[in-house]
């Protein structure tokens, strides 16, 4: 049932709330800010990438041990993944934040200033609430902290959160019981601006991640409550600029985060009860149309064109449903009048990136199985499927894609996060690029590094003192393995060791098979979970 404006709404959306004279952020093909690159979520970039791409770097990812990963963001060159800022070309370390956290997002404030907020979970896997920390991206300065459970806290959204950021205003969603809500923080200060607990709001439920838009001159913000028991949960709208419900519709359990048509003014949501993609007036909260799916969404629609059967070209949103079977559907945007649907063989639990525009775009899905497929948008048809010898982290939601300067060409890098920790650039060439860097945990051996690039795999051994201080592990005990074959020839690589006296082992290992090389190590006295492993592999013929 739909409800207009008063009375204070349900789930919702963090209000866009402008800082004074702020303008509205234009994205480069350089940047991926947020999770679904821009505020709207529509996973959409003009960036063109080619159906096949190889491994340029890999470097942990930060975020402390038992993290829950999300995407890379990506700005102004550089990439931040968990506590890490990386340079997006080559990979080389920048920066370690020492409290930074597993979600970030940037936004430039009225001033100019690039600000990072990252979002650390007090005790992971424990439901004890965030602290985020803001960071000048620039010069890495701290500016400011906000802690959740800190006594009079302005701001109590509680564990898994999900960040989005527009204009100068960072917007936090979270889902832990009591603390389901959503909240306004000014980028440059640190102030919430407001915050709304669904305890104080008609709909009930866990929050989704925010949707932020533009609509015939005003911002508004959307957000979904899913309940798959109640029938309070549902949609809302709210006026950016002071929090104030627009509309909402409830009896829609919507945990995927919904996208938004700025030009169309549509939104997009599904409800995960009845399997059914909804589009709504993004203004009025009004019907435009429905169409149903094979399951559940866990991941945004993302927007960019396709073809009906008869050829003719149409405005298109995407979604891929879950489940073990992944479908990834194309639909009218403005009608749902399904274009076509193209089933996996695999679980994809993201969000398809389109890149390109309506002239021969591609949808790139990374599936649960280890595997990127690529898709031509236009027809649904499955271009390619290349594994990358890693399972992708479905926390993850979508990969990124941007324009590196390599050399002063303009080079496409696509980023993506696996489950053993590690964040992968991948490129065209797959050259270039500072030794990778992979992180061992207790719960990830053996770890299973990628080979199919064209660059050499080097790789040092570390230690994590305190939490700060990287040295070299004396002492350790290392094994290696390889099996792997390049453009039908086999592969035999050379893995050098040397420990912290300066002294260097060599290991060589000779295997036929086909497969990604795999590393198991650990180190005397200290617990696998500290353990960092690079490989150097080398002799390669």
């Amino acid at each position: 049932m739909r409800n207009l404006i008063k009375t204070c709404v349900f789930l919702v959306v963090l209000a866009n709330i402008l800082v004074a004279g702020a303008q509205s952020q234009v994205l480069s093909n350089a940047d991926w800010p947020t999770r679904f690159r821009d505020a709207a979520n529509t996973s959409n970039t003009p960036v063109v990438l080619p159906e096949t791409l190889y491994l340029r770097w890999a470097a942990p990812a930060g975020g402390g041990p038992g993290a829950i990963r999300c995407a890379p963001v990506v700005f102004g060159g550089e990439v931040v993944s968990g506590d890490c800022v990386y340079d997006a070309s080559s990979g080389s370390l920048l920066h370690w934040f020492p409290d930074a956290g597993d979600r970030n997002a940037v936004t430039v404030t009225a001033a100019g200033q690039n600000v990072l907020l990252s979002a650390r979970p007090r005790d992971y896997g424990h439901n004890s609430g965030y602290e985020y920390f803001a960071y000048d991206l620039d010069s890495y300065a701290f500016l400011w902290r906000l802690d959740s459970q800190a006594p009079g806290s302005a701001l109590t959204i509680g564990a898994f959160v999900e960040l989005n950021a527009k204009d100068g205003v960072f917007y936090i969603t979270g889902m832990a019981g009591s603390a389901d809500g959503i909240a306004a923080v000014d980028a440059a200060t640190g102030k919430v601006l407001w915050q709304k607990l669904d305890t104080a709001l008609p709909t009930k439920g866990m929050c989704s991640g925010a949707a932020v838009a533009t609509l015939g001159g005003q911002k508004m913000v959307f957000v979904g409550f899913g309940d798959y028991g109640g029938t309070s949960d549902g949609i809302a709208a709210l006026d950016a600029s002071n929090g104030e419900p627009l509309w909402w519709v409830t009896g829609f359990s919507v945990y995927a985060v919904p996208s938004v048509d700025e030009q169309g003014g549509v939104v997009y949501f599904s409800d995960d009860r009845a399997c059914v993609l909804y589009a709504y007036d993004a203004s009025l909260g009004t019907y435009v149309a429905a169409a149903p799916l094979n399951w559940i969404l866990n991941a945004a629609p993302s927007l960019g064109w396709a073809k009906d059967a008869a050829g003719n070209l149409h405005e298109a949103v995407f979604v891929i449903t879950g489940g073990d079977a992944s479908v990834v559907y194309a639909f009218d945007r403005s009608t749902l009048q399904p274009l076509w649907q193209t089933p996996l063989n695999t679980g994809a639990w993201v969000s398809a990136v389109y890149s390109g525009d309506q002239l021969g775009g591609k949808l790139y899905v990374g599936g649960n199985n280890g595997s990127v497929y690529v898709l031509d948008a236009l027809t649904g048809q499955v271009l390619q499927t290349w594994p990358i010898g890693f399972l992708l982290d479905p926390g993850q939601k979508c990969p990124g894609i941007v324009e590196v300067d390599v050399g002063g060409t303009p080079t496409p890098v696509m980023y993506f996060l696996n489950t053993d920790g590690n964040i992968a650039a991948w490129s065209p060439d797959g050259s270039g690029g500072s030794p990778p860097v992979f992180v061992l945990t207790a719960s990830a051996s053996p770890l299973q590094i990628p080979t199919n690039s064209s660059a050499d795999v080097s790789a040092t051994l570390y230690q994590l003192v305190g939490t700060q201080q990287k040295t070299p592990i004396a002492n350790a005990r290392v094994s290696f393995s390889c099996n792997a074959a390049r453009n039908g020839g086999f592969v035999a690589p050379t893995f050098a060791y040397t420990n912290s006296q300066g002294v260097a082992t060599t290991k060589f290992y000779s295997q036929t098979r086909t497969g990604p090389v795999t590393v198991t190590a650990g180190a005397a006295g200290c617990q696998p979970a500290t353990v960092m492993i690079t490989v150097k592999k080398a002799g390669r013929r």
